[in-house]
């Protein structure tokens, strides 16, 4: 994979064509797209600007995404912010998203939120 100088590669994920993509934002909105709208591209390509694919405002940067699959039992979403707040947040609620996004955690002015990870426990 070919990248600019000041891009770096946070993550890795195995995805299938049909896979549904949840990209939240440091500004705790969440965003969805399906896998087959990203554009296939080769190895030494520089890929897609972010912003080509999503709503995104000028100030947002995508923090993480989680993908999952039709029937994907999840039962939450994890949520955590830079001055450690910690959400719960029920999956359901998550999978029909508009383009422009929803609002997945509120926010403090000064917090951001930094990581997400989909849970199938109690």
């Amino acid at each position: 994979m070919t990248t600019k100088d000041e891009d770096a590669i946070a993550d890795i994920k195995y995805i299938e064509t049909h896979d549904n993509l949840l990209f939240f934002t440091n500004k705790g909105k969440v965003y969805q797209t399906k896998a087959y709208e990203i554009s296939e591209s080769s190895r030494t390509s520089k890929g897609t600007a972010i912003v080509k694919l999503l709503n995104i405002e000028s100030d947002e940067k995508v923090e993480s995404f989680i993908n999952y699959r039709k029937g994907n039992e999840a039962k939450y979403v994890f949520l955590t912010t830079k001055t450690a707040l910690l959400r719960k947040a029920l999956f359901p609620n998550l999978k029909n998203i508009r383009r422009s996004g929803i609002l997945s955690i509120k926010l403090d002015k000064d917090d951001e939120l930094v990581w997400s990870k989909l849970h199938g426990g109690r």
